[in-house]
């Protein structure tokens, strides 16, 4: 991106889905410039169709393997 040089950023990224389970997730860079305004940049969105099901279910998700080994 024009004008980052070797000033501080941030990466945001958020993920949500809609009533169909479609995942939606924004991607944006957040920065300042050299006359110390703050600058965010909308990167993109990407579609996805997945709803995280890797991330879900109650016994066999990646979140259930973190929980079972921090309580």
């Amino acid at each position: 991106m024009n004008g980052i040089d070797n000033s501080y950023y941030a990466t945001l990224v958020d993920e949500t889905h809609d009533v169909s389970t479609k995942e939606q997730l924004a991607v944006a860079m957040r920065y300042m410039d050299k006359q110390g305004q703050v600058i965010e940049r909308f990167i993109g969105i990407k579609h996805s169709y997945d709803v995280a099901s890797n991330m879900q279910g109650e016994f066999n998700s990646l979140k259930a393997l973190i929980f079972n080994d921090n309580p």
